[in-house]
């Protein structure tokens, strides 16, 4: 593994006291490109709740690239202890820090490539990063300890994640991360004007680090239409920054990978789909009103909710006219649906146990965002129902239909209990 890129490693490192005894919550290696300026560490933190001898620490130090890359390989070896600060070098009695044995993801010196790495820095992204997982969870005496909301909020402010609680998965964890060290970006265009006998000309920039060049980054584009992938185009790298590439038909979703010969991978991003037209929809507030649902029993005492609706909504199209991509869309909804309903989520089904006016408040919420029709089928449907649920729209075109039972409507007011009832409207522009 070639490290050769990084200036300077930070060790971040937070563990848990009790008397005399440590054990490791969470450590980080995190490597650093040359181009960036140094940065600095901090001394220990400490931290308890109440009188007890229990505390948890934490500390920042700022060491060599080669001390952090032995440090880690020392724990991948199943030593552990405390990194040495050079600025404060403490005795080997104090040394002693409990944690491991560890599971390598993935095997050393192999490292995976994340976008989502919810410890690293903000600067970093797509960074590749190598883990140990213990064997064994924490105990529940430290789980128990570090769960306090106090603990949890001060890990939290030490490490910039909740490790105590979210994630837990990284109890007792090691990682080291290793950021792209011979690019700060990839510039993209999609060219307005595609090169004469092609569809679409699409084209990359490589914004090197200081010192770095793009020599040997090898650019993967991928061109996935709705049924699969068609062939990816492929260019390696010279001197030169700049290249374009010819599709000869649209891309539905472009993805891309960027790797290099001794780096590995340094990037990828899942095919995602390009927009090329925006439909808008705008509607101004034109009233508001409010809907008083008259006491059906000890049960359903009598309550009133408020109404915002609005007016016809003015639609407007932004974007390439209709092409091949609307007709790829069509399919793609279908497709959709199609797992939807294998998913059985077609129903949107919401379970409320003994909580009946939050499972009223749901219906009218969904109500509320109907804009063409609404269908209710319910055999005890009635005027209460009516009111509860459908004056809920909020817009006045929305047509409703209902469909119930002729017995149940037949029942007579004292037996609804149903007293009178009103919808009261606001008028007034949003």
């Amino acid at each position: 593994m070639n490290f050769g890129g990084y200036g300077q490693a930070v060790t971040h490192l937070a563990w848990y006291r009790s008397d005399k005894t440590c054990y490791l919550l969470f450590g980080m290696v995190e490597l650093r490109p040359n181009e960036l300026p140094p940065a600095l560490g901090c001394s220990t933190k400490n931290y308890r709740q109440g009188k007890g001898r229990q505390f948890v620490h934490y500390v920042r130090l700022s060491i060599s690239v080669n001390r952090a890359i032995e440090w880690y390989k020392a724990a991948v070896g199943g030593s552990l202890a405390f990194p040495e600060d050079p600025k404060n070098p403490v005795s080997e009695d104090k040394c002693v820090l409990h944690g491991g044995p560890f599971v390598q993801d993935p095997c050393w010196p192999e490292f995976v490539t994340s976008n989502d790495l919810v410890f690293a820095p903000d600067w970093m992204h797509c960074s590749r990063a190598h883990f140990l997982f213990p064997k064994s969870v924490l105990s529940p005496e430290i789980i128990e300890f570090i769960t306090r909301e106090k603990i949890r909020t001060k890990l939290w402010e030490w490490l910039n994640f909740d490790i105590a609680s979210v994630y837990s998965d990284y109890h007792g964890s090691v990682c080291l991360l290793a950021p792209n060290p011979l690019y700060r970006s990839i510039k993209k265009s999609h060219l307005e004007q595609p090169k004469d006998g092609f569809a679409e000309s699409v084209a990359f920039k490589v914004v090197s680090r200081s010192g770095q060049k793009p020599d040997g980054l090898r650019l993967e584009l991928i061109n996935e239409r709705l049924r699969g992938r068609i062939t990816p185009l492929v260019h390696e790298f010279d001197e030169k920054p700049i290249v374009q590439f010819d599709f000869s038909t649209e891309i539905y979703k472009e993805g891309m990978t960027i790797s290099h010969p001794e780096y590995g991978l340094l990037e990828w991003h899942e095919p995602l789909p390009l927009i090329r037209k925006i439909h808008a929809e705008i509607a101004l507030k034109s009233r508001s009103k409010s809907v008083q649902v008259p006491s059906a029993g000890r049960r359903w005492p009598e309550y009133e909710y408020s109404v915002e609706e609005f007016g016809d909504a003015g639609s407007h199209v932004t974007g390439d006219s209709m092409n091949e991509q609307d007709v790829i869309s069509r399919f793609s909804e279908a497709d959709a649906r199609r797992a939807r309903q294998k998913a059985g989520k077609d129903y949107d089904q919401k379970w409320f146990y003994r909580v009946p006016a939050d499972a009223a408040k749901h219906i009218r919420n969904k109500i509320g965002k109907a804009r063409r029709n609404i269908l209710i089928v319910d055999p005890y449907f009635t005027h209460i129902g009516l009111l509860a649920f459908g004056h809920a729209t909020q817009s006045p075109s929305v047509d409703i239909r209902i469909l119930t039972s002729a017995e149940n409507l037949k029942q007579s007011t004292d037996d609804d209990r149903g007293g009178g009832s009103w919808v009261r409207t606001r008028e007034g522009l949003g």
